[in-house]
C-alpha cells in the first residue's frame, strides 16, 4: 500500500508540472499578443484585412511622381502622368462661372487614345456648406453651387516652391504641383462675405491633397454640410468600405448599378469613418482611397446623425460625403473662429499577389 501511494504521489506531482507549464506558456503566448506592436499605415497597396484586427492598410503618401502640368485655356488646366496601370492618366480644373477653380475630372487615356472618365465631372470634390446669415433658413455657399469669390490662385512647383509661368498651350515638367487659391464665402450677395478661404492643394501623379483653412470674419448659422466629397463613375466605385480613425473596417456597401434618375437613391452607410476604399464591378483592381485627416474639423467627430454616406446619386454615378452639422438645426459658427481640414484622393492599383 505504501509503494501504491508512493507510485501515486508521483504521477500526481509529474500532472500538477505538465499543468503548471502549460498554463505558462499559454500566459506567455497571451501577454506577446496583447504587447504587439499596433497596425501603422503605410504606402503599401492594399485594401484586405487583417483576421485578428480587421485593420486595412493607407496608401500613404506620395512624395515625387513626373507629370505635366498645361494651361488649356482661360478656364481649363490639365495634368497628365502615367495611370496607376502604364496608361495615361488625366486631371482637370475648371474655372466656374462665378470665378472659382476646382477639381474637375479624372480620366484614363489607353494606348489607343481612348479616354475613360473615372470620377469628378462637374460636381463637388472640396467642401459645400448650408449656410445662413441668421437661423431663419440657408443658401448653399461655395464649391460648385457657388457664393464664393476668387481673391486670386497661383501655381508653384512643389519642390522648388517656384511661381510657375503658365502660357497657354505650353505644358511645364515637374514632380510636385502646387496650387494656393484665396476666395471669399457668401449668402448670396457678394458685396457681404462671412468666410475667408485658403485652398493648397497639392497634386503628385494619382493623388490629391487639399487643405483648406477658414476664418469666419461675421457669425454664420450652419446646417448638414460636406467638408470633402468624391464624385465616382458607378463603374468604377459600386462598392465603398468604411473605415475608423482606428484603422478598422466598419463596413462596406454595394449601390445599384443603374440608380434612380431622379437622384432620389439611399444613403449608404452614415458610418464614423474618416477614409473610404472605393472600387467598381469593371477594373476592379481599380481603387480609389479617400480621407480626411482631420476628424474634428472636417467631421465635428461625427457627431451628427449622417456621418460618413454614400449617396447612390443617379442613373451612372455615386458619390461619398463627409459631413458636418446637423440636418433640421443650425450651427452658429461665430465670428473670429478658425477651421483647417485636410483631404486626400489617391487612386491607385490593386494587383492580386
Amino acid at each position: 500500500m505504501q509503494l501504491s501511494a508512493r507510485r501515486f504521489s508521483r504521477k500526481a506531482i509529474i500532472l500538477l508540472l505538465v499543468v503548471l507549464m502549460s498554463a505558462y506558456f499559454t500566459s506567455c503566448d497571451s501577454n506577446n499578443a496583447n504587447t504587439s506592436e499596433p497596425v501603422s499605415e503605410t504606402p503599401a497597396v492594399s485594401s484586405e484585412t487583417s483576421e485578428d484586427t480587421d485593420a486595412v492598410k493607407s496608401q500613404g503618401v506620395i512624395e515625387s511622381f513626373p507629370m505635366t502640368f498645361t494651361k488649356v485655356s482661360n478656364i481649363l488646366y490639365k495634368m497628365e502622368c502615367e495611370a496607376p496601370d502604364g496608361n495615361k492618366l488625366t486631371l482637370t480644373f475648371d474655372k466656374k462661372d462665378w470665378g472659382t477653380w476646382n477639381i474637375g475630372t479624372w480620366n484614363v487615356i489607353d494606348k489607343e487614345g481612348v479616354s475613360t472618365y473615372l470620377a469628378g465631372g462637374g460636381t463637388d470634390w472640396e467642401y459645400v456648406y448650408r449656410a445662413g446669415k441668421d437661423s431663419s433658413g440657408w443658401v448653399w455657399s461655395g464649391g460648385n453651387h457657388g457664393n464664393e469669390l476668387l481673391m486670386d490662385i497661383k501655381f508653384y512647383d512643389g519642390e522648388s516652391g517656384e511661381e510657375l509661368v503658365l502660357n497657354t498651350g505650353e505644358p511645364v515638367q515637374l514632380n510636385c504641383l502646387k496650387i494656393v487659391e484665396n476666395t471669399k464665402l457668401h449668402w448670396g450677395d457678394a458685396n457681404i462675405t462671412y468666410c475667408d478661404v485658403t485652398r493648397s492643394y497639392t497634386i503628385v501623379g494619382s493623388q490629391i491633397r487639399l487643405d483648406v483653412s477658414y476664418d469666419y470674419t461675421q457669425d454664420c448659422y450652419l446646417w448638414l454640410s460636406y467638408t470633402c466629397m468624391f464624385p465616382v463613375d458607378k463603374k468604377y466605385g459600386l462598392y465603398c468600405s468604411f473605415i475608423s480613425p482606428e484603422n478598422k473596417l466598419i463596413d462596406t456597401v454595394e449601390t445599384l448599378k443603374v440608380g434612380a434618375a431622379d437622384y432620389s437613391g439611399p444613403f449608404l452607410g452614415k458610418k464614423a469613418a474618416n477614409r473610404c476604399i472605393i472600387w467598381g464591378y469593371v477594373k476592379p483592381e481599380y481603387k480609389f482611397e479617400i480621407k480626411v485627416g482631420t476628424v474634428a474639423d472636417s467631421c465635428d467627430n461625427f457627431k451628427n446623425a449622417h456621418k460618413t454616406f454614400y449617396w447612390d446619386m443617379n442613373t451612372t454615378q455615386n458619390k461619398l460625403y463627409f459631413s458636418k452639422y446637423n440636418e433640421n438645426s443650425p450651427t452658429l459658427v461665430k465670428s473670429g473662429t478658425k477651421f483647417n481640414t485636410s483631404s486626400m484622393w489617391t487612386f491607385y492599383v490593386e494587383n492580386e499577389e
